[in-house]
């Protein structure tokens, strides 16, 4: 374990110095524009702007996309002075992952799984690569993992947690599945009623306080992003070119002049009528979705449509480029094998606190099918996936350990 431990830091340090001039492109210089801006204009994201000047505005996309990460870079940028003070933030978050992945690793199955557990995180590629990029996945996952580790008996603590899962969520709406695997868990390992109340309590004031907080900002309620309604139609109409092409003229005739809620919304019943006038088209393509999501994607860091593009001209970044193409392939083939296995292993169990860890994955993969996959939409997911491979590399380990000889006198 802490050799990965020391690997991963290295590496993470490596990408900082070396990688870190590179341009942002796609979602990520998106996303470093928008907190730039926000930063430069001393505002907070979303203003009334964000939220209703969108169509033929190039600086603002036509939907909120995570409002807390650009709130927190925009912060980044102004105690800074640069975007690029992020990535060492996303490695302190990045940190956090991989604590909280101890913590939960040792609380549900012991010592031995929780190092397995941090190794096989540590030695994930997109677990040291991705913090060159001013993405969501670290302050997401990092969130979330403090939540988890605050989620103790005591009222405070639950308290606690349940706030820091809202700003997770806030971060990245799908920290929720998270809130429900913790309300599950906290449901099957005999907590009561009275705190779960409290967690759920405090979850809804946080969440509350939040949307008072926007209403203020933007004039609208809001809580975080509002990319369901684009995604389920990139995702269920757009792969089909000629119902693209018709929906698009529609949706956009009665979009026009409207706000990113009211855009959202026509987009999610417009892609439900689709649905539901082509079950077979939707059922057919669920397939495709789930191999993409639970892929490998040697574009993340690239140039070609990744967020980071390497220069082939560099032997350091050279060597990253070769390292990316081939060893993501190679664990994410042993880590879904390894998942498979512990999964089965522990079937027993879940319906306790393992049916609490496997919880999200599951909604991870089925917001998959309802919108689109791509690798970086599991990453959330993976230290769900990391912990039930650890536990069917540790069985297999006890397996291959030698039996203790008994000794015999004369």
């Amino acid at each position: 374990m802490w050799a990965a431990v020391a690997v991963w830091l290295a590496v993470q340090l490596i990408v900082i110095a070396d990688v870190a001039d590179i341009p942002q492109i796609s979602d990520a210089r998106v996303y470093q524009r928008l907190a730039e801006d926000c930063a430069d204009r001393g505002v907070w994201y979303p203003t009334r702007a964000h939220i209703e000047n969108i169509l033929g505005h190039t600086d603002y996309p036509p939907y909120l996309c995570y409002p807390g990460l650009i709130n927190l870079m925009a912060l980044v940028i102004r105690l800074t002075g640069t975007y690029k003070t992020m990535f060492w933030v996303n490695m302190a978050f990045n940190c956090l992952v991989a604590a909280g992945i101890w913590r939960v690793g040792r609380r549900l199955a012991g010592v031995s799984a929780a190092r397995l557990c941090v190794a096989a995180y540590c030695l994930m590629p997109y677990a040291s690569l991705m913090v060159g990029e001013t993405m969501s996945e670290f302050p997401c996952m990092g969130l979330v993992m403090l939540s988890l580790m605050l989620t103790r008996r005591g009222a405070g603590w639950l308290a606690a947690a349940a706030v820091v899962m809202m700003l997770a969520q806030y971060v990245r709406t799908v920290a929720l599945f998270f809130a429900l695997g913790a309300v599950v868990y906290m449901l099957t390992e005999g907590y009561g009623w009275k705190r779960v109340c409290v967690y759920v309590a405090s979850f809804a004031l946080a969440g509350a306080a939040l949307g008072a907080v926007n209403l203020r900002l933007s004039g609208h309620v809001s809580f975080t992003s509002t990319t369901l309604g684009v995604n389920m139609r990139d995702g269920c109409v757009t792969p089909h070119v000629a119902d693209m092409a018709a929906n698009d003229s529609m949706i956009i005739a009665e979009c026009t002049g409207l706000d990113v809620f009211q855009i959202d919304s026509i987009q999610r019943r417009w892609t439900l009528a689709w649905i539901a006038r082509n079950p077979g088209r939707f059922a057919l393509d669920a397939g495709p979705k789930l191999a993409a999501q639970l892929g490998s994607d040697s574009h993340m860091v690239l140039g070609r449509g990744g967020y980071m593009p390497l220069d082939e001209e560099k032997p350091l970044q050279k060597g990253l480029i070769v390292f990316w193409l081939w060893y993501p392939k190679v664990y994410n083939a042993v880590l879904l094998a390894a998942m498979a296995a512990g999964i089965w292993i522990r079937r027993r169990r879940l319906a306790g606190p393992d049916g609490a860890v496997l919880l999200p994955f599951v909604c991870g993969l089925a917001l998959a099918v309802l919108t689109k996959a791509e690798v970086r939409y599991n990453l959330p997911y993976t230290p769900c996936m990391i912990y039930f491979a650890s536990l069917a590399a540790l069985a297999l380990l006890r397996r291959l350990r030698p039996k203790p000889q008994s000794k015999t006198t004369d």
